[in-house]
């Protein structure tokens, strides 16, 4: 029984131990397997894609592949190992499908609303026909009302006259009995309404006379008001204008004061950090990141680069100028880039290519020292003013 928990535990033991080291393996492989890339680009003198270009980045025996292209369709690929993670062209194709599936639902939509228009036409021109026959009717019994009315009124104008007095019965006129007592009615209305106006005159004299006194007391009274408003409003002026200088005054006070606290404030802060850039901890701290951001430069820059350029200008003094820029980099470019001046024709053409790593290590190696350095941060709390 002991020796079959041995065994077990062996057993476990051995595959942990696997799993470790599979672990550490991978580690080993992020950190020191490195990051290659590659750069082509070229520029043709004629046709119509002047400008060609390739961005090659692998990982572990091309394992991870990222690819981007110019100017071809698909300009950016990842992959791990035969699977494609992302294609730059997928949303496009994506989107064209889309706009596809969008423009056929329109097309059936708008097939549908002419069908439901062409019912509605038939529709209202059914119900047009069926309404017309009421209205014609209508207006046929219209017509026959208006004669019969007229029918009417000429047996009415028939009665009369032709001087317009109605005769009665015993053959006498009633209009000079009317016309008698119209004229009685009259003179009354004459005489009351004589009593009336000269009730109005005298009553409207009276008000007059009073309206009048009422009046020269009014003006009186709204003179002697104005005078003591006109006073008045002379003060409350006089005063507000002394407040509205008084309030300027004190706001010029302050604003001056403000400026000249923030201009010392700014003395007093420029000459704080130019004695932290003066010190021995900022010396010290500068020359040890630049040294291992250098060194991580190094590492990144390119081992390869091989390249040329040929290029004329129209002023062939112009293509001279441009050789002697290309002479002034020459530390930078010598040996790497070959630059040919054509000074008969324009042209512009080259290639460039480029080679180069990166691994991991290095770059949390620096990242670690930079850090983890006292110094960086003694002086990051003294920028911070953290510490006296």
């Amino acid at each position: 029984m002991g020796m079959v928990i041995l065994t077990i535990l062996k057993i476990i033991g051995i595959i942990l131990l696997v799993v470790l080291c599979l672990l550490l393996l991978l580690l080993l492989l992020v950190l020191f397997v490195p990051i290659r890339y590659r750069i082509d680009a070229s520029k043709d003198a004629e046709g119509e894609q002047q400008i060609h270009a390739l961005v090659k980045v692998t990982w572990l025996l091309h394992l991870l592949n990222i690819r981007f292209l110019y100017p071809e369709e698909a300009h950016l690929r990842v992959r791990i190992a035969c699977f494609t993670l992302f294609r730059s062209d997928q949303p496009a194709k994506e989107a064209a499908s889309a706009k596809k599936n969008v423009a056929a639902e329109k097309n059936k939509e708008s097939e549908a609303k002419t069908v439901k228009t062409s019912k509605v036409s038939r529709e209202d021109s059914t119900s047009n026909n069926k309404e017309e026959n009421p209205k014609q009717e209508q207006e046929k019994q219209d017509t026959i009302q208006y004669l019969s009315s007229r029918q009417d009124e000429d047996t009415l104008l028939a009665t009369e006259d032709g001087e317009g007095q109605i005769i009665d019965e015993d053959g006498w006129s009633r209009i000079d009995n009317a016309q008698i007592k119209i004229d009685e009615k009259t003179e009354g209305k004459r005489k009351n309404d004589l009593a009336l106006q000269t009730e109005n005159a005298a009553h409207a004299e009276i008000n007059s006379e009073s309206a009048e006194a009422g009046e020269e007391e009014k003006e009186a009274e709204t003179d002697f008001e104005e005078s003591t408003s006109k006073w008045e409003l002379l003060r409350e002026k006089i005063r507000w204008c002394i407040q509205k200088l008084w309030g300027l005054l004190k706001n010029i006070r302050y604003t001056i004061r403000s400026i000249y606290d923030k201009i010392r404030n700014m003395i007093h802060d420029i000459r704080y950090y130019y004695k932290v850039i003066q010190s021995d901890l900022f010396h010290r701290t500068w020359e040890k990141c630049s040294k291992e951001t250098l060194h991580l430069l190094k590492s990144i820059a390119p081992r390869k680069v091989k390249g040329y350029l040929h290029i004329g200008m129209e002023d062939p003094a112009a293509t001279g100028q441009i050789l002697g820029y290309c002479g002034m980099l020459y530390p930078l470019i010598g040996g790497y880039i070959d630059v040919i001046p054509d000074f008969d024709q324009v042209i512009l053409e080259g290639t460039l290519k480029i080679r180069g790593h990166i691994t991991l290590f290095r770059a949390l190696k620096t990242a670690c020292i930079i850090y983890f350095n006292k110094d960086l941060r003694k002086l990051i709390k003294l920028l911070k003013r953290e510490v006296a």
